[in-house]
């Protein structure tokens, strides 16, 4: 026999009343409590209607910072201004297309008119010149020599002022600056840049300062025509001073691997010519100044120059 009689303490707490469960609540978690109270005491719009399912919150835009906020209305605030500038210059160029054509047209369907108006614009003109004449005139003979004091000294400032455009500095504080020698020279003579001329190292006697590299033998750039060149090679600085030397002397291991490095580079086709020769002296000398402390290379010269293809 099945025994049917509900449990005393499921019969108690089913039958608990809600006020109980709240004060229960409370005695229990009072933190909990007071977020429920929070919660109630928000009201919602009772005319606006949510479907949750219609968000996306990846389209929801984050909350713009302060700095944003200003950067927006300074980008607002210009984009207005440059439409402002641009409409009225629309305007403008609208206005003085149609001008002309007004004026025309007025011409030719009121001459008379303005005839008349032309005469009264003249006529306004010659009594609006006629009063400070009339002033000149009952002025004092001081306000009368002042008068005239004003208009000479800005006549002559703008004078001096329009020579001073035109290279004619007036008055002259300081002597001008020689930019010929010609008027102060004793003699004159032509010189045609095309000419040929001489160095300004070499038209006075100067000692020369070189350095002998020891010689090497380098591999070269490798081509289809030429898959295995090589080559020895002796070069010769030509150095400005005996400081220089010496510093390339003491660094003879240093520069002579950075002319090895420089010649492999290099192909047998180029170094066969003239031309590829003379930008090989080029990149060497441009090589050594860039590594020198003190000082530079004036000239390259080749020794020894055999070529192996």
């Amino acid at each position: 026999m099945t025994d049917t009689t509900p449990n005393n303490d499921q019969t108690k707490a089913e039958e608990i009343p809600l006020g109980d469960i709240d004060k229960l609540l409370e005695k229990e978690d009072p933190e909990f409590t007071k977020s429920l109270e929070e919660v109630r005491a928000v009201e919602s719009a009772k005319d606006v209607e949510i479907d949750a399912a219609a968000i996306d919150e990846s389209q929801v835009p984050d909350e713009p910072v302060e700095g944003d906020k200003k950067a927006g209305k300074i980008k607002a605030l210009r984009l207005k201004l440059k439409t402002a500038i641009r409409n009225l210059q629309l305007k403008f160029q609208a206005r003085l297309k149609t001008a002309g054509k007004d004026f025309v047209q007025f011409l030719k369907v009121r001459p008379k008119q303005f005839a008349l108006f032309a005469v009264k614009a003249i006529k306004a003109g010659i009594k609006g010149a006629a009063v400070p004449i009339n002033a000149y005139q009952e002025a004092t003979r001081v306000q009368k020599i002042t008068v005239l004091t004003v208009i000479l000294l800005g006549t002559a400032s703008v004078w001096v002022l329009l020579a001073n455009f035109k290279g004619i500095w007036i008055p002259q504080i300081n002597e001008p600056l020689l930019a010929n020698f010609e008027t102060v020279a004793d003699h004159v003579e032509p010189y045609n840049p095309k000419d040929d001329g001489e160095s300004f190292y070499s038209a006075f006697p100067q000692e020369r300062h070189e350095y002998l590299f020891p010689k090497f033998k380098v591999n070269l750039a490798r081509t289809a025509d030429n898959p295995d060149p090589m080559g020895a090679f002796e070069i010769i600085a030509v150095l400005d001073s005996k400081d220089t030397a010496i510093e390339v002397s003491d660094r003879q291991v240093e520069f002579s691997d950075l002319v090895q490095r420089v010649f492999e580079e290099e192909t047998f086709t180029d170094l066969a010519t003239e031309l590829g020769k003379q930008k090989l002296k080029s990149k060497i000398k441009r090589e050594l100044n860039q590594k020198l402390t003190q000082g530079w290379a004036k000239d390259i010269n080749f020794k020894t120059f055999v070529l192996k293809p």
